[in-house]
């Protein structure tokens, strides 16, 4: 099964540089200092972040507090919301404290912890801020480089962005018959450069479609990153969140099967035999009385690895227009590609209680929210439901 893509423009391939690139980077090789109320973004070299506190006027019983970015609602003390926090008293007067913060975002051979945990950058950078030092002291990373962003981008979009990250992201459009919508999309793509246009008719019936379109796509033109996003245009997505259990979560098991994908896995689903619905499968289609383990449309997140095998295996399975039942059901099936459910992560839909599970960072598993036009946040007259939707994710709260 092969579909071709058409009118693959120049800049939307340059885009993909200019999105994996958001931020030109430019790295000063010194050890970076910070005072009071100083905040640095920085990279380091090694398993270790080396963080040392100068009390050369060997200050005692005074706080010192080191806040580190993390995740909105993360709540660190002595530290603005969103920031980790590290803070401790100075004792006996001792002039150095010396603390090393590895790349899981902990604090390695210390009896202290980071409240409210670190986020790293995808690149592995980490931002810090000082808020509290006695009088004359100061932070020295001996191991840093600080990292000072030259550009930035006013794209906005139905998911966060993180501010300097290694994300590219496209939309995928098929053909439509109005003059007017192809118009306003030619405009928008000379804009922002991040539309692929595929010769296939945008239309349901033909979502199995696009979806094989977008992964040839990735394999072509992006083939080297370690996930493929696949997520509708009616979901909202936190890519913080997301990321951070990437490096958490997903990056420990793919290690182990390399090809995998991560969703809210559907198990012993049954076809829809009435000819009549929106989502009828004949049996020439498929006959089994339960599909295979499959993930749910809306977000699902494949390896590189499992794309190339998805792929592969489409030539022994019979076309449906249940996309997701096709490719992460019936193609990964052949395939041998592991599913893991992740309903905490991938499982939300319509709305958001205020409070939610969270991991042991302190990060709430929620990452997306789908089906929310079937919820209280939409209403038709009203514009930016989509926003409203992200503002929600943003605002969940650990139980």
């Amino acid at each position: 099964m092969r579909f071709d893509i058409f009118s693959i423009q120049p800049k939307c391939i340059t885009s993909l540089f200019l999105a994996l690139l958001l931020f030109t980077l430019h790295l000063n090789f010194a050890v970076v200092t910070l005072g009071v109320g100083d905040e640095k973004t920085v990279s380091f070299t090694g398993d270790m972040l080396y963080v040392h506190v100068e009390n050369p006027k060997n200050r005692d019983s005074e706080r010192y507090t080191i806040c580190f970015k993390s995740y909105p609602n993360a709540v660190g003390e002595h530290c603005p919301l969103g920031y980790g926090s590290l803070y401790y008293y100075s004792w006996n007067g001792n002039p150095r404290a010396t603390f090393r913060i590895t790349r899981r975002g902990s604090l390695d051979r210390s009896n202290l912890k980071i409240e409210g945990g670190v986020v790293f950058n995808v690149d592995g950078s980490v931002t810090l801020k000082v808020t509290e030092l006695p009088h004359g002291s100061i932070v020295k990373l001996s191991n840093a480089n600080e990292i000072i962003p030259t550009t930035t981008t006013e794209k906005t979009s139905t998911v966060t962005v993180p501010e300097s990250s290694e994300i590219a992201y496209h939309f995928i459009v098929g053909f439509t018959p109005d003059s007017t919508v192809r118009q306003s999309l030619k405009q928008e793509n000379s804009k922002y450069g991040d539309i692929v246009f595929m010769d296939i008719v945008d239309d349901y019936n033909n979502l199995s479609l696009k979806t094989g379109a977008l992964m040839q796509w990735q394999q072509k033109h992006c083939p080297n990153v370690n996930y493929l996003v696949k997520a509708d245009d009616d979901i909202a997505v936190d890519l913080d969140r997301l990321l951070h259990f990437m490096r958490t979560d997903f990056d420990k098991t793919a290690s182990v099967y390399n090809a995998a994908i991560f969703g809210l896995v559907w198990q012993r689903a049954e076809p829809n035999r009435d000819p009549e619905s929106k989502w009828y499968v004949p049996h020439v289609a498929w006959r089994k009385h339960y599909y295979p383990d499959y993930c749910n449309g809306p977000m699902y997140v494949l390896t590189n690895t499992a794309v190339e095998g998805i792929l592969q295996s489409l030539s022994k399975a019979h076309l449906m227009n249940i996309e997701d039942v096709l490719y992460t059901g019936i193609a990964a099936e052949i395939a041998g590609i592991a599913r893991f459910n992740r309903r905490q992560i991938f499982g939300q839909g319509r709305s958001l209680d205020r409070y939610h599970a969270c991991d042991s960072f302190g990060v709430p598993y929620v990452s997306s929210l789908y089906d929310f036009k079937l919820g209280p946040y939409y209403n038709p007259t009203m514009p930016n439901v989509i926003s409203r939707a992200v503002e929600s994710l943003h605002s969940v709260q650990c139980e």
